[in-house]
């Protein structure tokens, strides 16, 4: 992270704007796991005003080399004081400007709220989330019992890690996915994304 020589007063309307902004509500739809999701300019709607009521503003610049897409975020305060976060980089599944544009997207809002302190994201809690994920794992769902084993055998077939999968399923999701096994909850929609990474790992070969 770099900054400049004083933060007090960026520091100060940074509170300010956390103690009076509201999680944006999930307007987006993700037909391909049926899910929610904030769009990028509901996100700004959700904070522009209140950033710029306390003297703030946000700059992200994107950046990348065809494989790999980077979005660098700074802060900014009318006092002259800025914070510049760590850059953000992502895989873009294409090589092409669709599949760059959707990484761009997808980073400038993930880095946005992680910037300001703003949850888009399901929250994940770690105990509910271990205790769910066995029982899923364990019963039957719409579509079938949910083949994981299966599924992860194919990925290895494919030449795809798990960060590859969860980075496909985000940007198929419009949102961040950690656990591909909260967010695909039967046996079709598990066949539909096997199918996707097919298709998409014959691309890069």
């Amino acid at each position: 992270m770099k900054k400049s020589d004083s933060i007090q007063h960026v520091a100060a309307a940074l509170v300010k704007f956390q103690s009076e902004v509201v999680d944006p509500t999930k307007d987006g739809n993700n037909p391909h796991f049926k899910s929610k999701f904030v769009e990028l300019n509901d996100l700004l709607a959700a904070v522009r005003p209140i950033l710029t009521k306390h003297g703030l503003a946000i700059m992200q610049e994107p950046a990348g080399n065809g494989a790999d897409i980077t979005i660098t975020t700074i802060l900014l305060h009318d006092s002259g004081e800025w914070i510049e976060f760590e850059p953000l980089t992502l895989k873009a599944q294409k090589t092409d400007p669709q599949g760059a544009g959707s990484a761009i997207t997808y980073g400038r809002r993930y880095a946005l709220s992680a910037v300001l302190g703003v949850a888009w994201d399901d929250d994940d809690d770690g105990n509910s989330a271990s205790n769910n994920d066995a029982k899923k794992r364990e019963q039957p769902q719409n579509g079938g019992t949910i083949k994981w084993e299966t599924f992860w055998n194919n990925v290895k077939n494919f030449g795809l890690n798990k960060d590859q999968v969860l980075v496909i399923a985000s940007e198929i999701c419009n949102q961040k996915v950690t656990d591909i096994t909260k967010t695909i909850t039967n046996q079709n929609d598990l066949n539909k994304f096997t199918a996707e990474l097919r298709k998409r790992s014959q691309k890069v070969t």
